[in-house]
C-alpha cells in the first residue's frame, strides 16, 4: 500500500535533521600505516513503500615518497524498491586526499549507473571536493560538488527521474570554553528538477564530561526551505522549523570494545502541515581502533507522528576496516 505523502515527509525531514547529531568532528591525522582496506554494508527498513540495501568496499593507499598523499578506489553497489520500481545502483570511485594533523583536503570522481525495473538505465559522472580543518580546539568543514539525490531523498521521484544536481555543504563547530560547543551546519541543494532546498542546524552543546569517555548534552534548532514546496514527489516544505534537547554520549565498555549513543527529542512545525513530535536514536558498537582491525556495527531508529499519522524507520550496518 502506497504511504501517505505526509508520512514520507517524516522520513526526510529526521534524515536531514539528525545529519549533525551523526557527523563528529574530524581531525585529520597522520598516515601511520600503508595501506587501508574497509567494507559496510546497511539495510534500511522502513514503513514507506522505499527499500534499501547497500554494500560499498574501499582501498586506499599512501602515494609513494609521501606521509600525507593518499589515493583511495571505492566501490558501491545497492539495491531496493520504490512502490512497484525495483532499483539497483553501481558506483565506482576515485579519491585523493592529502592531510596532516590539522587539516584534510579530499577530491572525488564517480561514475554511477542505475537500473529501474530490468530496463531503464541512467549513468551519472559526479564527484566531490572539501576540506576539513582544526583550529585550536574548533573545526570548520566545507564540501561541494555534484551528487545523485536518489539514496538521500528516498523516493519514487528522485529513483524514477534520476534526480542529480550540485551541492555544498558548510560545517563549522566552535568550541569556546572546554565544556561548551556549538555545532552548525548549512546544506544547500540545488537539484535537477529546479528545486533548491537550503537547511540550516545550529546546536548548543554542554559537556558534562567533554573528552573521552564523553557526555554532551544540549538543544538545537533547524529550518528548512524549499523554493518548490510540496509539489515535488517528495519532502520538500516551503518552512520547516525544528526545535528540541539533543544527546551525545561515548565510553568504553572493555578490552578493545566501546560503546556510542545519540538521541534527539524533537518538536517541530511544518508551515503546511502543522506540528508533530518524534525523536531519532542512534546506538553503535566498536571493536579495535585506527591503527588495528577494527569493526562497528549499530541502528539508527526514527520515529514520528504528525495529526494522528505515525512513520518509523530502522537502519542497521556493520563496518570492517584492516592497516596492513
Amino acid at each position: 500500500m502506497k504511504r501517505p505523502k505526509l508520512e514520507m515527509n517524516f522520513f526526510i525531514l529526521f534524515l536531514f535533521t539528525f545529519s549533525v547529531l551523526r557527523s563528529t568532528v574530524v581531525v585529520a591525522q597522520e598516515n601511520t600505516f600503508p595501506n587501508l582496506i574497509s567494507a559496510t554494508a546497511s539495510s534500511i527498513n522502513t514503513t514507506s513503500e522505499f527499500q534499501s540495501d547497500n554494500y560499498s568496499l574501499n582501498y586506499k593507499t599512501a602515494l609513494k615518497n609521501s606521509s600525507e598523499l593518499s589515493l583511495g578506489l571505492e566501490s558501491l553497489y545497492s539495491r531496493g524498491t520504490a512502490a512497484n520500481f525495483k532499483f539497483n545502483f553501481q558506483n565506482f570511485g576515485i579519491n585523493l586526499e592529502n592531510s596532516n594533523s590539522s587539516r584534510k583536503l579530499y577530491a572525488k570522481i564517480a561514475f554511477d549507473k542505475r537500473t529501474i525495473n530490468q530496463y531503464a538505465d541512467s549513468t551519472n559522472l559526479l564527484g566531490m571536493v572539501g576540506g576539513d580543518w582544526a583550529l585550536s580546539k574548533s573545526n570548520i568543514a566545507f564540501e561541494f560538488g555534484r551528487k545523485s539525490f536518489a539514496q538521500e531523498l528516498q523516493s519514487l521521484t528522485s529513483v524514477r527521474d534520476n534526480l542529480t544536481g550540485s551541492y555544498y555543504v558548510l560545517r563549522y563547530n566552535l568550541l569556546f570554553s572546554e565544556r561548551w560547543q556549538i555545532r552548525a551546519l548549512n546544506k544547500s541543494y540545488f537539484i535537477s528538477d529546479s528545486n533548491n532546498r537550503t537547511d540550516s542546524d545550529v546546536g548548543l552543546m554542554y559537556g558534562i564530561s567533554p573528552s573521552w569517555p564523553w557526555i554532551w548534552v544540549g538543544f538545537g534548532a533547524e529550518y528548512l526551505t524549499n523554493s518548490i514546496a510540496n509539489t515535488t514527489g517528495y519532502w520538500s516544505p516551503r518552512q520547516f522549523l525544528n526545535l528540541g534537547p539533543r544527546l551525545d554520549v561515548a565510553f568504553p565498555l572493555f578490552d578493545k570494545y566501546s560503546f556510542s549513543a545519540g538521541l534527539n527529542l524533537n518538536k517541530y512545525n511544518d508551515v503546511d502541515f502543522g506540528d508533530g513530535t518524534g525523536f531519532y536514536s542512534l546506538a553503535k558498537i566498536v571493536y579495535g581502533g585506527k591503527d588495528s582491525l577494527k569493526v562497528e556495527a549499530g541502528i539508527e531508529s526514527i520515529s514520528s507522528e504528525q495529526n494522528s499519522n505515525r512513520w518509523t524507520s530502522s537502519m542497521f550496518f556493520v563496518g570492517v576496516s584492516c592497516p596492513f
